[in-house]
């Protein structure tokens, strides 16, 4: 009777530590069925439509980086662009600045047209951002030598040729 009740005791200590050893390596080892959180692939079947939407995101970024959103105008929505505009106020009034620089865009995917004449899409980009303070020079947040990866998903109005950025949202990666 001492040796079954041993060799059941041991079968589910084996399997309890199967399964610990499983949800290890799942959660230590970049497994392929493990959700990506990074893409660097461009998965547009259009590619008028990809460089249109790589230059406005340059051109964003570009303005972002100098403080100035003029630039910007025809290429923003209207309330996309108070927006900004009242978060770069808001920084200067705090005597900041908030710098992104060497921007590579690497992914282009999830095209979904959201309502009539719009689409998101999310882009995946590295940069080197950081916030530094005006009167002292010195940087308050991020890090001026190292590029940080970036998910936004930004949704885009009008026609190829006319498109304008509606809304942006970042999301953690």
């Amino acid at each position: 009777m001492g040796s079954r009740y041993n060799r059941g005791r041991i079968w589910k200590w084996l399997i309890v530590l199967a399964g610990l050893g499983f949800y290890f390596i799942r959660n230590r080892v970049k497994l392929p069925f493990k959700k990506r959180g990074y893409f660097q692939e461009k998965t547009l079947n259009d590619s008028a439509l990809e460089a249109e939407i790589e230059a406005i995101f340059l051109k964003v970024q570009d303005a972002w980086d100098k403080h100035d959103l003029r630039a910007l105008s025809e290429s923003y929505g209207d309330n996309l662009y108070e927006k900004h505009e009242k978060i770069l106020q808001k920084m200067s009034d705090k005597g900041q600045i908030n710098h992104t620089r060497s921007v590579v865009l690497d992914g282009i995917t999830r095209y979904k047209e959201v309502k009539d004449n719009q689409f998101e899409v999310d882009l995946y980009f590295v940069a080197i951002d950081y916030l530094v303070s005006v009167n002292s020079g010195q940087i308050i947040a991020g890090n001026t030598q190292e590029r940080r990866a970036f998910k936004q998903r930004w949704t885009f109005s009008g026609q190829k040729g006319a498109l304008r950025v509606e809304k942006m949202k970042e999301f953690k990666i």
